[in-house]
């Protein structure tokens, strides 16, 4: 099979469809990506590559294919809808002659926000007469109204429009969250709308992990991993915080970046919050190494009807590490967390709360913690394991493939 996977983002930024990309490529797929230049999340240009450049590179055995991108800047609504509006014009112009040559079995859109993306996906689909599969990993008009980007209603409603036209236009709608569900069928009454969780690669503790030499703080070491922005409920991290710095042993470390860090500097300061440590952003292969540190991993958003249905991909990555959860989520988060039995939930609008439920764990000793663990571990190999997501891709794609001869 050979696949054209259409990503806002990939490599060397960090997403899951990396990983996707790379299980698919070593499970028998040839795998070519289309996606643009890397400047995700700080929004500007890595280093080696250019906004206005055309670039074919690999990825092992995954091949890529870069059009040009205005970078994301500052996260503003403007700068974000040039970054979106600058993908969608060189699907359009520019990858045709780039693919001319090659030969598809079907095309895979990788749809974390922006939607946008789906729209080349469909032109190359009417092009080259190819089954389209779309992986939905934000809901649109939602996301944009949520966020703050769009709170215009003529707006959203245009928008609604759009992404219903993208939903009639696939052969298979699958979502990331079954919370999804719901919503997507709205938009697509007549299409089949199917749950397909973000994966996630198990590394062992056994495997030589690689270290940059970073030491957390602390005697019960907490780590908050991943995006640092208006949607993490960082206010109710900080004022959790400010509750129990008398406790000496309880260290928060912030590992990431985000539109709310320099926020973060100025709050950690002007309350002086010595058991809070901004470590900043490191490079993936190093994530595993400083996780398995932690005592208790962290992960919340903020009290919202969308975020209520999405699962923060740091989910399954906590998961995967072995370690209890502290969870301020609610709906289908939530609700993985109870199943698992893998940490403890809390109510991310109550930092008392949050406060509570962290000195209760760190009174726990080391068997009742790994138990925890092991529970969110089992049950991410049984659910997210990247193995079992790529084979029931493949299934999927192979059966779209078969049905569109």
């Amino acid at each position: 099979m050979r696949l054209l996977i259409i990503s806002q983002y990939f490599w060397p930024e960090s997403f899951r469809i990396n990983q996707v990309a790379e299980s698919l490529s070593a499970n028998g797929c040839e795998v070519y990506v289309l996606t643009g230049q890397p400047n995700y999340p700080d929004g500007n240009i890595f280093k080696g590559y250019k906004s206005i450049s055309i670039k074919r590179e690999k990825m092992g055995e995954v091949n890529i294919i870069r059009i040009p991108l205005i970078p994301r800047k500052s996260g503003s609504s403007l700068f974000l809808f040039l970054n979106y509006f600058s993908f969608v014009i060189s699907g359009l112009f520019v990858a045709p002659f780039l693919l001319k040559k090659l030969r598809f079995d079907s095309i895979f859109v990788y749809a974390v926000s922006p939607l946008t993306k789906a729209i080349p996906a469909i032109f190359l689909k009417w092009l080259y007469r190819l089954p389209l599969v779309i992986w939905v990993g934000d809901l649109w008009p939602e996301s944009l109204s949520s966020t703050g980007h769009i709170k215009n209603k003529n707006i959203l409603n245009l928008v609604s429009i759009g992404v219903r036209f993208i939903y009639s236009q696939t052969d298979k709608i699958l979502v990331q969250s079954k919370g999804f569900i719901q919503d997507v069928q709205k938009l697509a009454p007549n299409k089949e709308v199917l749950y397909l969780p973000n994966p996630e690669n198990r590394i062992s503790l056994e495997k030589n992990l690689e270290n940059n030499g970073y030491k957390l703080n602390g005697k019960f070491k907490i780590v908050f991993a991943g995006n640092l922005g208006s949607v993490q409920a960082l206010d109710s991290i900080m004022d959790c915080a400010e509750l129990l710095k008398g406790n000496k042993e309880i260290h928060f470390t912030l590992v990431g970046s985000g539109s709310r860090v320099e926020w973060l500097k100025k709050n950690i300061v002007e309350r002086s919050l010595k058991n809070v440590t901004l470590a900043g952003r490191f490079d993936p292969q190093f994530m595993p190494a400083i996780l398995y540190q932690a005592d208790a991993l962290l992960v919340t958003l903020i009290k919202d009807e969308l975020m209520a249905k999405t699962v923060p991909s740091k989910l399954q990555t906590y998961m995967s590490i072995g370690k209890p959860i502290i969870a301020g989520l609610e709906g289908s988060g939530a609700k993985i967390v109870k199943e698992a039995n893998c940490g403890v939930l809390v109510d991310v609008s109550s930092p008392k709360n949050i406060s509570e439920e962290i000195l209760h764990l760190s009174k726990l000793d080391g068997n009742e913690l790994d138990i925890l663990g092991q529970n969110g571990l089992s049950y991410f190999e049984e659910n997210f394991a990247i193995n079992r997501i790529t084979n029931k891709l493949k299934i999927i794609l192979a059966g779209i493939q078969l049905l569109n001869k």
